[in-house]
């Protein structure tokens, strides 16, 4: 649970051990006295050794091995527009000289429950106090309408080597904020969060009249853009085609104008985790409509389109990188059909050879070992691949990987390697290309560890690479092992055409300018240059001769090339009856999102919920049981209306996003009915991400709390300051089967009902 999310929970109960005394407060500010009412310490006997214990407030424990030292919160409301300065002075204080070490911050066993208190060795050595200040300023964030500040105070420091402890019993804390930055409309409606409100912030009052509507909503929808959608599936990268035979089995009707077709995708990519970003849309694709010349799509007519695959390298910050999407393997393209504006077209560009052009005749290529067997962290999007394992008295051992490259233009090249420690142990891992050592490094411990190394002596065809785990001195006696992430090779080869699909891709070009290509191989019967692959242009007046072709175009870094001698059929083409989400603008109370399988199941709770309903009463500023607008969704119209056909778990947010901004009110409720698992790709075959969570982080340490199954992120709202605070009452009812949700439902009803 996000630390923010986690003190904003408690304070909502009495920070046991201290007080919060308003002193005074004006327009631009606000005096506070914290008083410490009692300092109470117990000792706690590990195998460590005992330690000194303190009790109180919450519990720092997010630095595993560093003093786990009580902290109080003090929530401000704050102006929109305000960034609150603190000023503290301590009015009573005193010095403890400890018996013993002060307890550390626990790490978890593998059950996940049992602490483990392992003080960090060289930190208990220090001779600074931790923390290094008295407060820290969090936010300024959003909660709902209030836009707020989270003021840690710590009223105790330790210094480790002397075993001092630093109290300060009286505190005086002066926030200032000034008037903010008024322009966003005042909100004044009702507020299912007032009682929260009311028990966080000490200006209470105050942040009443600061509070705003928020952003404006927006209200376009990318599917307005046609009449009838097909969805397509694609798995791999290649020049896809489209008939017009296999759309009229599907329902398409007859006499439809070639210029009425569009062509939609998001691009493959993720979508972005920020609030900013809610509203992000498809992106209008290029397609080249091949017809017989009657302007209509009927007979032979086909769309031809560029395919582009989840796994591919594209090129970032200055080289190409290879992307693997977490939670999909499919990517999806949208037809439409009966559009209005119409769609785009692919450009031809002229590649007729220049005389007076410099040629080029290799480019740079790239080859890629990943497997995803595991997940050491059981948690995000980071899965390892083989183990390699040295065992006890076995000082080495070698495993071998085989990569078959293309015509070589150079025998150098460059091998990034990604693996996990499995143990906690130093080793080192020595690269051999083909029995020839190129490198070594050291890499200590469990983590995540990220290289590149230089290569040379690479041959055409099969290569062989070898990763040699081998013991530091004076650890032979312990097993180790590490997981392998992936090994990526990249290399120069020669421009080459061998009949099947290809990808040239040119990292870096000096000068930029026009350059001719020149290829060995028959001429293919597709040359595309897809640098930007939602726009593709066809090369046109490619000359060839003697086995060989050759074309002209602009080069500069980062551009692709693709051939291809023949079209690819899709995976799958669908005709889909969208369900319109982002007409929900009537007010919906209770947000329902299961499997599209399970919603007949989940009927009878959402009646129970739209005559049983707590929502916020204004006059009386209470919940009070009423009736309500409980609605039930299916995960999969959200994921094709706000993930474009991707099962992204931000779309979720988005839908949710809108719904809040949308509405004739904003919803109180949020359901998550379902379980998820962060085997987004059910690797392991468990079949349980029903509801996904979020959690796109890469992570080997099953200990790290702040970064696991984060539902909170479907409810916030706002995003602003990277709180990840919900903005509403959000919670998962982790089913698996329609049976467990009659089960809750009888539960729930007979609870209600008294």
């Amino acid at each position: 649970m996000n630390a923010l999310i986690l003190s904003v929970l408690l304070s909502l109960f009495p920070q046991k051990g201290g007080s919060f005394e308003v002193l005074s407060k004006g327009e631009e500010g606000i005096d506070v006295l914290f008083s410490l009412t009692e300092l109470d310490t117990f000792t706690i006997e590990s195998p460590s050794g005992p330690f000194t214990a303190l009790r109180g407030g919450y519990s720092a424990a997010d630095e595993r091995g560093k003093p786990r030292l009580p902290y109080y919160v003090l929530h401000v409301a704050l102006p929109p527009g305000a960034v609150p300065r603190v000023r503290l002075s301590v009015r009573k204080g005193e010095h403890i000289r400890l018996n013993r070490p002060l307890l550390p911050s626990p790490e978890y066993a593998d059950d996940g429950l049992t602490e483990l208190y392992r003080p960090d060795e060289e930190f208990y050595r220090s001779n600074f106090y931790y923390p290094p200040t008295y407060y820290e300023i969090e936010g300024p964030y959003t909660m709902r309408h209030q836009r707020y500040a989270a003021i840690r105070i710590y009223p105790f420091r330790y210094k480790p080597s002397s075993n001092d402890l630093e109290v300060a019993r009286q505190m005086e804390i002066q926030v200032t904020y000034g008037k903010g930055a008024p322009g966003e409309s005042p909100y004044r409606g009702p507020d299912p969060f007032e009682k929260i409100y009311s028990s966080l912030f000490v200006n209470y009052e105050q942040g009443k009249k600061w509070r705003v509507k928020g952003r404006a909503p927006k209200s376009e929808n990318p599917f307005d853009a046609a009449g009838i959608w097909f969805k397509i599936k694609i798995l791999d990268a290649g020049l896809y085609e489209i008939r017009y035979a296999d759309l009229r089995e599907l329902g398409l009707p007859e006499n439809i104008p070639t210029s009425s077709l569009v062509l939609f995708s998001y691009g493959g990519d993720t979508l972005p985790s920020s609030i900013d970003s809610a509203y992000t849309s498809m992106k209008m694709t290029a397609m080249k409509i091949e017809d017989d010349g009657d302007g209509y799509f009927n007979g032979s007519d086909r769309v031809l389109f560029y395919g582009l695959p989840l796994k591919r390298y594209r090129y970032v910050t200055g080289k190409f990188r290879y992307f693997e999407h977490p939670y999909a393997d499919t990517n999806v393209y949208w037809l439409g059909v009966l559009s209005e504006s119409g769609g785009t077209l692919m450009a031809e560009k002229d590649g007729t050879p220049s005389a007076s052009a410099p040629s080029i005749e290799e480019s740079d290529a790239y080859l890629r070992h990943e497997e995803n067997l595991t997940n050491f962290g059981r948690k995000g999007i980071l899965w390892e691949g083989e183990v390699i394992q040295r065992n006890k008295l076995v000082s080495e051992k070698d495993t071998s990987f085989v990569f078959v490259v293309e015509p070589l233009a150079s025998s150098s090249g460059s091998l990034s390697v990604s693996l996990v420690g499995g143990t906690g142990i130093l080793r080192q891992i020595i690269v051999e290309l083909n029995g020839t050592p190129q490198d070594s490094f050291w890499v200590s411990g469990i983590t995540l560890y990220r290289t590149s190394v230089a290569i040379s002596g690479l041959q055409d065809g099969e290569n062989t690479i070898t990763l040699r785990l081998k013991a530091a001195p004076g650890t032979v006696d312990s097993t180790d092992k590490v997981y392998l992430d992936y090994l990526d090779l990249h290399y120069r080869r020669r421009l080459t055409y061998d009949g099947g699909q290809s990808h040239y891709y040119f990292a870096s070009v000096e000068p930029w300018g026009i350059y001719n290509r020149r290829f060995s191989g028959e001429k293919p019967a597709y040359l595309l240059e897809i640098t930007d692959p939602l726009n593709p242009a066809l090369i046109e007046n490619v000359r060839s001769s003697d086995g060989s072709f050759e074309f002209s175009d602009t080069l500069h870094a980062g551009k692709v090339y693709f051939a291809a001698n023949g079209v690819k059929r899709p995976l799958s083409i669908a005709l889909k009856t969208l369900r319109n989400l982002r007409s929900e603008t009537d007010g919906v109370d209770y947000i329902l999102i299961t499997a599209r399988r399970y919603l007949g199941a989940c009927e009878r709770l959402l009646r129970w919920r739209s005559d049983h309903l707590y929502l916020f009463d204004v006059g009386d500023s209470a919940f009070k049981l009423t009736s309500g607008n409980a609605r039930g969704y299916a995960i999969e119209d959200i994921f094709d209306e706000f993930g474009f056909g991707l099962p992204d778990p931000v779309a979720i947010r988005n839908f949710v996003k809108y719904i809040y901004d949308n509405g004739t009110r904003e919803p109180t409720y949020l359901v998550l009915m379902g379980d998820g698992t962060y085997d987004y790709k059910n690797r392991w075959g468990t079949g349980g991400n029903i509801v996904p969570p979020y959690e796109p982080w890469e992570i080997i340490d099953v200990n790290n709390d702040l970064r696991g199954a984060y539902d909170d992120f479907y409810a916030d709202m706002d995003g602003s300051g990277g709180d990840n605070a919900a903005d509403i009452f959000i919670g998962r009812i982790p089913i698996r089967q329609s049976s467990e949700i009659s089960e809750y439902t009888d539960k729930a009803i007979l609870y209600e009902s008294g």
